[in-house]
């Protein structure tokens, strides 16, 4: 027997019916909602893995997929910022790539490596005084390594370039004795 008003529409049930029906769903807690099995942190590293993968092969638009999925995830992991700063990097996407790097170094400033990327970035974008202001921030505190030899030889191109030889000079000097087989390195030595 359904209950009804005296218009004969269905009345609603009565708040004794709803009153239990939220204690028990209160109660049961949230183990009657549908729930992943997966954790945060778990799909965090599964997309992480999967960035590393696809860098392996060289797909960087992939690589970088994953690295927005970990933002999505958790907006304030900064390293997953600059990794997908650094997959438009080497997709040759130079504005993209500084606009992430840029972003990085307002939430954590003297992030050295981004820096330099965003050196990199501005010299490719043709601003050549924001590029080496950049670099010769970053440069003396990048670990040694093809990434700082590359930092260092853009820097030392750019000096160069613009007449600046003693500094050019100056930055060779500091990447020669991890570099001493690097013919890039031993040009760029050769030249200035």
């Amino acid at each position: 027997n359904i209950p009804m008003t005296q218009s004969g529409t269905m009345r609603s049930r009565p708040r004794k019916e709803l009153g239990l029906l939220l204690a028990l769903t209160l109660l049961a807690g949230p183990s009657i909602w549908p729930q992943s099995n997966v954790s945060k942190q778990q799909q965090i590293q599964a997309h992480m893995q999967n960035a590393q993968q696809a860098i392996l092969s060289s797909d960087f638009a992939s690589a970088e997929r994953e690295f927005r999925a970990v933002v999505t995830l958790d907006p304030s992991n900064v390293d997953a910022r600059g990794d997908v700063g650094a997959m438009r990097y080497f997709q040759g996407d130079w504005a993209g790539a500084a606009e992430e790097f840029r972003n990085v170094l307002e939430v954590q400033p003297k992030t050295w490596k981004v820096q330099a990327y965003l050196g990199m970035c501005e010299q490719h974008l043709g601003h050549p005084a924001k590029a080496q202001q950049l670099l010769a921030e970053a440069l003396p505190y990048l670990q040694k390594g093809p990434f700082e030899t590359q930092a260092g030889l853009d820097r030392a191109g750019m000096l160069y370039r613009t007449g600046d030889l003693d500094g050019a000079v100056d930055v060779v000097r500091i990447l020669l004795p991890s570099n001493a087989a690097n013919t890039d390195v031993l040009y760029t030595a050769a030249r200035t």
